[in-house]
């Protein structure tokens, strides 16, 4: 009997507020240091995608966002490779509701976080981010990172 793959999921969180979206630039931590990235974290044990969501959101940019206010836009597969440390499926949710203005409550993982026009995003953004973003402007809800 074949074993079955498990694979750790993470969140992506994309507020966007008219042609903006809010971004992080990630600092101290494993994976792309000093990129652009979408605020979001990993799956824990016993949460729901939506719940993992809110958490984060609150967690990063102390932002509260009614779990119907989220929308699933993209999936995607990223495998590991010199540029990703891990094999993991992230599931990007997109809002354009949510309480309190969204700030960087994690200094010691961002350096910093500012909205930036959807049609011009910095030149360190992660490829994650990019492949995501299509969703909103191409309507591509699924995409792969890292497989040859």
């Amino acid at each position: 009997m074949k074993k079955i793959f498990q694979l750790p999921a993470y969140v992506g969180i994309i507020l966007k507020q008219n042609n903006n979206v809010f971004l992080v630039q990630r600092h101290n931590t494993d994976w792309a240091c000093g990129s652009w990235n979408f605020p979001g974290g990993l799956l824990e044990e016993n949460e729901t995608l939506v719940a993992a969501a809110r958490r984060e959101a609150y967690k990063e940019m102390d932002v509260t966002i009614e779990p119907t206010d989220f929308m699933l836009i993209h999936v995607l597969h990223v495998h590991e490779n010199e540029k990703n440390t891990q094999d993991i499926i992230g599931f990007y949710f997109m809002t354009e509701k949510w309480k309190q203005s969204p700030i960087n409550k994690e200094p010691h993982r961002h350096q910093n976080a500012q909205w930036f026009d959807i049609n011009n995003l910095p030149e360190n953004i992660t490829e994650h981010a990019l492949l995501a973003t299509e969703s909103i402007t191409n309507n591509k809800q699924y995409s792969e990172n890292g497989w040859s």
